[in-house]
């Protein structure tokens, strides 16, 4: 027999999720790109990834002979947005830590709507969802 119990005060069932979506967070510097600056953590979830995206040219990839192949590039150094694919209950607290710098900012995910920015609890850093589904 397995058993179980969950000391919960939410309105959610604290069980179910959201399906993924990728969420754009507005740093508060373009730090985007730098390797383990950022850290992310859902409490009623899961991050699946967080990336930052890459610099696009268009020329150089258009007579590159592997184009479309997926070869990897650095992140831009000088992007303020990162992006993170997440599945959370609507009740979770997703909470982003500055490693370099200390500073923590929390969002309610529950909150969050496409096109539309959710700034943080600590102001300075935004959250917005990008995909419907």
């Amino acid at each position: 027999m397995v058993c179980g119990l969950t000391l919960y005060h939410g309105k959610e069932n604290p069980l179910r999720v959201a399906p993924l979506h990728v969420y754009r967070i507005t740093l508060p510097e373009p730090t985007a790109g730098e390797p383990g600056r950022w850290n992310l953590d859902v409490d009623l979830g899961v991050v699946a990834r967080s990336y930052a995206l890459h610099e696009f040219e268009a020329e150089s990839w258009l007579v590159a002979p592997g184009k479309g192949l997926g070869e990897r590039k650095k992140p831009a150094k000088q992007s303020r947005y990162l992006y993170a694919d997440i599945t959370a209950n609507p009740d979770a607290t997703l909470t982003l830590t500055d490693t370099k710098g200390g500073g923590q900012f929390q969002f309610n995910m529950g909150q969050a709507a496409l096109g539309q920015e959710l700034e943080a609890r600590a102001a300075g850093v935004r959250i917005e969802i990008l995909d419907p589904h």
